[in-house]
């Protein structure tokens, strides 16, 4: 068996390749038996380094409106046929975005992400 992970987040100028990704959390549902459930919150970590998803930068991704975007994160085993589609591990859409400068040649964007129940609220 093998596991195959999937991100399906297209933008404007073209998808986000999953090589982009320096990781991904997320937490959702309730944190304890007695607690309320809450909104998911998912965070992105892309790198950087080529200056692409720099907002107002030049790259591939300069111009692109991050807020709003539909974002989905699934995973598949290699062997097996869906009926309806591998699992999805995550899902929601983009609420913010921040650039962070590691150093002279390094960078990456973070994208907080929030899932249907955190759009109503």
């Amino acid at each position: 068996m093998a596991w195959v992970y999937n991100l399906t987040f297209a933008l404007d100028a073209g998808s986000v390749a999953l090589s982009d990704v320096a990781g991904f959390t997320c937490k959702y549902g309730k944190t304890a038996e007695a607690a309320s459930y809450s909104a998911g919150v998912g965070t992105l970590e892309l790198y950087n380094n080529d200056g692409k998803f720099t907002p107002g930068g030049g790259g591939t991704f300069t111009d692109e409106n991050w807020v709003g975007k539909a974002f989905r994160l699934y995973v598949s085993d290699s062997e097996k046929v869906y009926t309806y589609g591998p699992p999805t591990v995550f899902a929601g859409v983009v609420e913010d975005i921040d650039l962070k400068i590691l150093d002279t040649k390094q960078s990456r964007l973070t994208v907080k992400i929030i899932d249907r129940l955190g759009q109503l609220s």
